[in-house]
Order: structure tokens, then sequence, then C-alpha cells
């Protein structure tokens, strides 16, 4: 059975019931103490959280002892002392009666021995001569009984005073009350005060009868007279048991042995027909042996299924993992390092020192409470609990890992400090190294694989960090991890970046915008780029309906100036405002193979043609206009035309400034 596990103040000790979470005397926080291992559970719990011993239900509510609420309450009133002149002073006492005057004490002979009294049945054949302040004269020898207790005997004195003879034997309020009767005389008679009824007084011719003592049994011997000797009672012969005898005959004597379960005799007496039933079942029991031994074989596999399923019930790999984690957690409250490094894996303790471990845990005071499972397989485990404590509040981890039937500790916390170093000289061949040593440790650990992404997109290998990211992601997921949102909002813009600059695919990386502006509490700044990168995959994609709305909201949050230029320009140009942008593009573009530009390339055509005709270029009268039409989306198309000949066109896009020229006349 389990050891008592009282329910209690974790501050003031006092006690509570496991409704109440906080003292309702000091309010501190109500725990279950172990009866075990004597660590604060949670009031709630049902089991330890440190041994995984089971506490005892009944216990709740179980009241501290009273020597320690009052030494709480004792040094609550440390310093408080009553209000002066406020507390209302006693009422004086009452005044004593006065005391009668007692009369001086008699002198007191010296007592003599009683005589010894014949044993009950012999009478002496003479009254006892009344008693004299002379010693008496020695009574004539007769036998004596074997030496026994003597009965004490009031000793009357001289001149008995009946005021203080009641005044010592009742309590004062008989006494007073017996002193206020007038009948009470200094007239009466002066004998000792008895309890005894006295005896009748005795007839005329009746010698008066001596005070007789009954003698027990045991101490009785045989008088030597047999006239004086009391008969003994006839002996009971002993009843001889039948072999079915009714209860209800057996001898009084056994009925009134004192029974060792006092609590058996509230029971209600079995019945005749009870009875008839319970011989006849043993005499069917004694008759077929075969079947009363398959009913205790029943019994046996009943009882012992029972046992089996309560064995797999506390042995199965939740209890274990919860338990090894107590210990664990215990370990390192108690600072007994040494026991919580031997609770690591062995891969965990290879690569790192128990030197090293004592080095990197916490110096300060703290406790946990309410271990929970999140996650169990065959192999691994994560289990959250909440940690109370003076430098950090809150819930924290733990990832566990099975060894040779027995759970670990998957601890790499070793390595955080020169993974974080690498990357931050940039060093992600370093950085990869480390974060490697670390994922082979426990590579479910959501921040483990964080690093593994951003070193290798450092290194340029682009497959396997779009393998590593997604993997932290869905770690991140399924486990607490000590990744921040704007951690995790840096490896969604990593993979963005793969898979728009990199690789070219413009619809994933859509996805991945879309996910880093669905993130709460993101600041302006990031939420512009956010927008415009997101507005410029929908435009390589073609989808302007989307892009320009991109572009709207972007111009909203950018503070600054060259980004919001660059977002109203967007809304211009996809809007078909873009016309004058485009022609001035189209004649500063220079055609492959040429110097100038396509308006100077125009404009020494014309000089070439009046040189021809040996006259001036103002005399041609040349009429060449530059028009622009909107297509889609970010395409203009320019037109060159001389009194509506065409000469050439031209279809510019203003985002990526791409020009493609097509020559009419030449």
């Amino acid at each position: 059975m389990a050891n008592p596990s009282p329910i209690q103040c974790s501050q003031c000790s006092g006690g509570s019931s496991s409704d109440a979470l906080e003292c309702a005397k000091c309010g501190g926080r109500i725990v279950r103490i172990c009866g075990t291992c004597g660590f604060k559970n949670s009031a709630a719990k049902g089991f330890c959280d440190v041994c995984g011993e089971e506490m005892t239900a009944g216990t709740a509510g179980q009241i501290v002892p009273k020597q320690q609420i009052d030494a709480v309450h004792q040094d609550n009133l440390k310093g408080m002392s009553p209000p002066a002149e406020t507390s209302p002073e006693p009422p004086p006492p009452p005044p004593e009666p006065p005391k009668r005057p007692e009369p001086p004490a008699p002198r007191i002979p010296e007592p003599e021995p009683p005589p010894r009294l014949p044993p009950i049945g012999r009478m002496d054949p003479e009254p006892e001569p009344p008693r004299t302040p002379e010693p008496p004269s020695e009574p004539e020898p007769a036998p004596e009984p074997p030496p026994e207790p003597e009965i004490p005997t009031v000793q009357t004195p001289a001149k008995p005073n009946p005021r203080r003879d009641l005044e010592d034997f009742l309590p004062r309020t008989g006494v007073q009350r017996i002193l206020r009767n007038d009948e009470l005389k200094e007239e009466q008679p002066k004998e000792p005060l008895s309890l005894k009824t006295p005896d009748p007084a005795p007839r005329p011719g009746e010698p008066p009868r001596t005070q007789l003592r009954r003698i027990p049994d045991s101490e009785r011997k045989p008088e030597s007279r047999k006239e004086e000797r009391r008969p003994e009672p006839p002996k009971r012969p002993e009843p001889k048991v039948p072999e079915e005898r009714p209860r209800e005959k057996r001898p009084e004597a056994a009925a009134k042995k004192p029974s060792r379960h006092p609590e058996r005799e509230k029971l209600k007496p079995l019945s005749k027909d009870d009875l008839a039933f319970t011989q006849r079942t043993i005499r069917r029991v004694k008759e077929r042996p075969g079947a009363s031994t398959a009913i205790l074989l029943v019994l046996l596999l009943v009882s012992g299924g029972l046992y089996g399923l309560l064995w797999k019930q506390r042995n199965t790999p939740s209890r274990k993992l919860t338990k090894a984690a107590g210990e664990y957690l215990f370990a390192l409250k108690e600072k007994n390092f040494g026991a919580a490094y031997e609770a690591l894996s062995a891969e965990s303790k290879a690569s790192l020192s128990a030197d090293r471990f004592t080095e990197l845990q916490e110096k300060g005071d703290w406790s946990f409470d309410d271990l929970e499972i999140k996650s169990l397989t065959e192999k691994w485990g994560f289990i959250t609990y909440k940690l109370y404590g003076s430098n950090a509040s809150g819930e924290d981890w733990m990832h566990f890992v099975l060894e040779n039937g027995l759970w670990k500790r998957a601890y790499w916390w070793h390595l955080m400090t020169p993974i974080e170093e690498a990357l931050a000289r940039r060093d992600f061949q370093a950085a990869l190294k480390y974060a490697n040593e670390a994922a082979e440790l426990n590579p479910r650990d959501p921040l483990v694989n964080s690093y593994l992404c951003e070193a290798a997109y450092g290194l340029g290998r682009w497959d396997a960090a779009l393998k590593v990211c997604r993997r932290t992601f869905q770690a991140a997921d399924k486990f607490n991890s000590r990744l921040e949102p704007k951690d995790v909002f840096h490896l969604h813009s990593l993979v963005a970046d793969i898979y728009r600059n990199k690789l070219g695919r413009l619809s994933e990386a859509v996805g991945e915008y879309n996910i880093m502006l669905a993130f709460p509490l993101l600041d302006a700044d990031s939420r512009c780029d956010t927008m415009l990168a997101r507005a410029d995959a929908h435009q390589l994609l073609k989808e302007y309906a989307e892009a320009v709305p991109d572009y709207e909201e972007a111009g909203k949050h950018c503070r600054n100036l060259h980004d919001q230029a660059y977002a109203e320009r967007g809304v211009k140009i996809l809007s078909g405002l873009g016309g004058e942008e485009a022609i001035q593009r189209l004649k500063s573009h220079k055609m492959p193979g040429d110097e100038n530009t396509l308006f100077a390339w125009r404009r020494k055509v014309r000089e070439n043609l009046a040189r021809e005709l040996k006259a001036a270029v103002e005399d041609l009268a040349f009429q060449e206009t530059w028009t622009a039409e909107h297509l889609a989306g970010p395409v203009y198309k320019v037109t060159v035309t001389d009194r509506s000949t065409p000469i050439l066109s031209g279809e510019v896009n203003l985002l990526d400034h791409s020009i493609k020229v097509n020559i009419h006349v030449r």
C-alpha cells in the first residue's frame, strides 16, 4: 500500500483540498507531497512526477498537524500588537466569601493496624469490643489467609469537624450547598464519613454484625473447620462438542471472549438458513473435490490475470518515460549533476564531458510540474513540463531516446554555441559540421534542422537546403522548439528565394510568400518586401489581376522612398498608363552591332536620304510619329510611322526591360 500523500500549501504547510488552487491562508500553491520520495506534485496528480508511484487518493484534504499550523500562525502574528487604549479592561474579580475560622486540629492518636477480617462464611461468636484510645489487646491467633491487599479504612479523629470533613470529601459546590442547610449542627454524631450504606440496627438480643470483606475465590484457601467452609459449587461437566453442533448451544464463556476484531461484533449474526447453506456448501466441496479444484484454478487464473494487467499498466512505455524524465529533472533540481549526466544517452555522453555538462546547467533555484507526453514512438519520446524558477518560467520540453530498454535524454546543447558563432562569421562549412553532429544526437529537434538549412543555403546546396528546411517546418509543427517566429520567417524567405531566383519555380515561390504574409505581428518592412516579391512573381506568371493589388498594398506599408516609387510604377505599368515610358525605352534602345540608339538611327537615315536627294532635311518634310499601345501587363507596343506608313515597331516590357524590334521599311 502506498504511503499517505497529504495535500497542503507549499509555503505555510496548511491543509487544503484538491479542488483549491491557492492556499486561502497565505496564497501559496496547493501541492500533493509524495509519500514515497517527498516531491511536491500538483494537487490534481494521481502519480508522482519523480518516482512514478501512485499517490493515495484517500489522503486528499489531510490536515497538517496542529503544531505546524500553530507555528505558522505565530509567525504571522509576529510584529502585531493589539491597539492601545481600545481593548476593554477586564472586570474586577468577584469578592471571595469570608473564610470561617477553623478550630485547632485535635490531637490524633497513633492509628492501629485494623484486625484482619475472617473469610466469607465465617462469623466471630462475639462482637468486637468498642475501640478505645488505649491500644487494644492482641486478638487470638487464627489461621491467617495468604497475604492480600487490604482495604483502607477511614480513621476517625478524636474530635472531628463535620465542616472540614465535608469540605475535604465533597466538591466545593456540594460543601457550600450542604453547609447552607440549617439541619447541619455541631451536635451531629462524631463518626467517620463513609460512602457505604450503614447496616441496619441490631435487633434486641442480637449481637451487632461485624463488617465483612469478600475474599476473591482465587485467593481463598480451604479452611480447617469444615462446618465454617463455604461449599464450592459443583463443577460443570465439560460438554462434548458434536460434529455439527449449532453455534447457539456453545458455552457462554466462548461468546464472552474478547474479540480481536471489535468491528465484527456489529455484524448481524447469521440466520439458521445461512448456516445451513454454508454447511451444505462445505459438504458439497468435500464430496466433489474436482469441482473445488476447478474453482480454485479459475480464481487463481483470474487473480493472475488481474495482477498481469496491473503490472503491464505500471510498466508501459509511457509510465517508464514519465518516470525517467521526472528522475532526470529532479536530479537537476537537487543539483545532483552526476546522476543527471548518467541519464544522458550514450552518444550525448560521448560528445560531452561531465564537467562541461555541469557548467551548462542552471545554478539558481527552480522547480517543475505537470509532466506530459506529447509524442511517443518505439524509439523516441517527446515530453513537456512546466518550469517554475527565478530566471525563467513557462513551458519547457525534452527529447528522449530508448537505449537497451531504458529512456535516455538526447542532449546536444553544448553544440549550440559553436554553430551560432560559425554562422555569425559566415563560416558555413564549420556551421554545417557542428550542425551534423547535433543532428546525430537529436535529429528531431527543429532548431538543429534550421541550422542545417541555413548552412546548406550559404554553401549553395539548393536541393539539400530545401530538404532540411522542409524537415524543419514539419518538426516545428509537431514539437515545441526554441525557434521564434522571426526565425521561421527567415527560413521561408530562404526557400522562396531558392524557388524564384535559383530554380525558377515561381508557383512554389508564391506559395512561400503566402505563408510568410500569414505570420502574425509581421513588421511593416518585412510585409513591404514580401508583398513586392509576390507581386513580381505574379506578373512573371502573367497573373496581372493578382499583381496589381499586391503593388498597391505594398505601397501602403513601404517606408523607403525607393520601395514606394517601385510599387507606384508597378501599378502604373500594369494598369496601362506606361505608354510614354515605353516610347522613351524604345527610342533609347540600341540595335545589336550599332552604337546608335533607334532614335539616332532614324535621324541618321533621314540625313542620308536628304544628302542623296541633294536637299535639306527640312525641305523633305518628314512626318515620323511614335505611338504606344498597351498589350498586357508590363508589355507595350511602340510603332513608328511616317505619314501613316509604318516604319518599325517594338514590344517593350517595362518591368524586365526586354525590347523586341521589328523593322518594316528601310
